[in-house]
């Protein structure tokens, strides 16, 4: 019995004699019977009934919060063999997504051929391919390049374990070194979630500079002037001068920008190097 359609699909069991097999459960929807006789002996044969059942609870989904986490069937119990379960993360535009492996016990072998835990780097199972585990190591943290990421369990029939449990949340930041670009805060033009802390690094080669275009400012205003609860703050750095000069405004090393809502503003900055550290805002970047 194969799990799938074609005859190199992975194999699910192999049966002969005259010992009624035990039912078996198919991790997906589809599935081959394959029957060979040789040219030395006959037998009665066999008679196979077969019925739709539902899933198994637990067994994968589509996770679109910020944060969450998610385990194997039956975690921290052993899982069933014969499984296959997909979880695909979709998170809005723009985001990205850390996953951390909380607890990791699945069936050892040298290449993760029978139990099995895949990442991908995408929204399909033939996304990039981040990792594939088994054994009792925690794999390492998973980060996506884009807002989704697939994550693929399966075990087959033979031995079982504890399974696994996977925490993930979204992130934002990174290094921006392209010349011209758009950055904006989680969920934009959606509200921003709580608890957030952005870092942008934008880098660009020596000779060039900076200029930050504001196109659409709203953050929380409650402790303005202040700004001591949400706030947009923005550093300059410099790898071999401490001076710097910033045109229109000549602004301190630090500043938080204490205007709650401002119209679009235009800033250049005399360097190739910019820290944006921000809850709520939208910009281009040019050079």
């Amino acid at each position: 019995v194969l799990d799938g359609w074609t005859t190199d699909s992975p194999l699910l069991n192999k049966y002969c004699n005259s010992s009624l097999p035990d039912s078996l459960t198919t991790p997906g929807p589809a599935a081959m019977v394959h029957f060979h006789s040789d040219e030395s002996g006959n037998d009665y044969g066999f008679k196979i009934s077969y019925t739709l059942i539902e899933g198994i609870l637990g067994c994968g989904g589509i996770l679109t919060g910020p944060a969450g986490s998610f385990s194997s069937p039956n975690h921290p119990d052993t899982y069933r063999e014969n499984m296959e379960c997909e979880w695909k993360i979709q998170l809005p535009v723009g985001e990205r997504i850390q996953l951390t492996f909380l607890a990791f016990s699945l069936e050892d072998s040298n290449t993760c051929k029978f139990d099995f835990v895949e990442v991908r780097d995408g929204d399909n199972i033939d996304s990039p391919l981040i990792g594939r585990y088994c054994g009792s190591q925690l794999p390492p943290i998973a980060m996506s390049t884009s807002n989704n990421l697939v994550v693929k369990f399966r075990s087959d029939w033979s031995y079982t374990a504890e399974g696994f449990r996977i925490s993930f949340q979204s992130i934002c930041g990174g290094t921006f070194s392209d010349l011209t670009g758009t950055i904006h805060s989680p969920y934009y033009p959606r509200s921003y979630p709580t608890n957030k802390i952005c870092i942008y690094h934008i880098a660009l080669p020596p000779g060039k500079a900076i200029q930050l275009t504001f196109q659409d400012f709203d953050v929380e205003d409650t402790s303005y002037p202040t700004c001591s609860y949400d706030h947009v703050q923005w550093f300059l750095i410099f790898p071999h001068k401490a001076e710097f000069d910033v045109v229109p405004d000549s602004l301190p090393y630090r500043k938080i920008l204490e205007l709650p809502r401002i119209e679009p503003r235009t800033y250049e900055c005399l360097g190739r190097n910019a820290w944006e550290y921000w809850s709520h805002m939208r910009w281009s970047i040019e050079t």
